[in-house]
């Protein structure tokens, strides 16, 4: 379903039971294969937007779709077949004393016979490079690891469009790179759609084909990386900022660009350098 449309979202309104609107006016489109950033300061409602594309919260005004059926018409083991929400704290979502108990949870509960649940659980833990660590306790892994092991659950029950909230929340700069590291590799491979919400805005370049600002309950803006870092003032609007690579580069960048977009990444920093002040090297 790569190129298609996987997820529209036409969000008028919801509140939480006796609260004020806490998301709306959203309109979104996630096609198979991209992955979306959802950006945004804390507080504003990126988790929640995640509940409701994954169908956890029913009574909203609007319509979400999940390859074209409202999602409030599907069961939930029809949304589990395609889609799942990885959480912000990995301790919210791992409960069985094993890892391959809690990755074989999802497949159990799917209805697969017994030697399916284990190939499906090999090849999940294989994925997220975790293939040594089936009877190790979860009690015993790390935070980098348990994160590994709640993606692997997912993997393991087929899902083709995954939900991030915060996944590198609480990792060493080491451990969050080899996490997006990961999902891009996992990306490419498998053709997987990535919604990931954050509010780390030095990630976002270099993982995002698209970039969705969420701010005052609403969407504010939408587009490429490009297209969304490229006005700092703006940003401080939506209580954001520049990537680090972009506010060092910003003003040579006024100065001397020739329409070429603003670098966001260490290559596009080194790319713009050479380009201009080596231009014969």
């Amino acid at each position: 379903m790569e190129g298609s449309v996987r997820i529209r979202v036409n969000l008028k309104s919801f509140s939480y039971p006796y609260s004020n609107p806490i998301l709306k006016d959203i309109f979104l489109e996630v096609k198979g294969g991209e992955f979306l950033v959802i950006l945004g300061a804390s507080g504003v409602g990126k988790t929640t937007l995640l509940k409701l594309i994954d169908g956890l919260f029913k009574k909203y005004e609007g319509e979400i779709f999940l390859d074209g059926i409202e999602i409030r018409k599907l069961r939930p083991k029809e949304i589990y077949r395609k889609m799942g929400l990885l959480f912000q704290n990995p301790e919210e979502q791992l409960f069985a004393t094993t890892v391959f108990e809690d990755v074989a949870f999802g497949p159990r509960n799917m209805n697969f016979s017994e030697e399916e649940v284990k190939t499906r659980v090999g090849e999940a833990l294989s994925l997220v490079e975790m293939s040594d660590y089936q009877e190790c306790p979860i009690s015993h892994l790390s935070y980098g690891q348990k994160k590994r092991v709640c993606l692997a659950g997912l993997l393991a029950m087929g899902h083709e469009i995954l939900l991030l909230d915060e996944p590198t929340q609480g990792l060493d700069p080491l451990l969050e790179k080899n996490f997006l590291n990961l999902l891009l590799k996992l990306k490419k491979e498998k053709a997987l759609t990535l919604i990931m919400a954050t509010h780390q805005v030095d990630l976002v370049p270099y993982i995002a084909d698209k970039v969705a600002i969420l701010h005052n309950k609403t969407m504010a803006k939408i587009g490429t990386p490009h297209e969304i870092f490229n006005d700092p003032e703006e940003l401080e609007k939506y209580s954001l900022r520049l990537p680090s690579i972009g506010e060092l580069f910003f003003e040579v960048w006024k100065k001397f660009s020739d329409g070429s977009p603003l670098p966001l990444t260490v290559e596009e920093g080194k790319t713009f350098l050479k380009k201009k002040f080596h231009p014969l090297s």
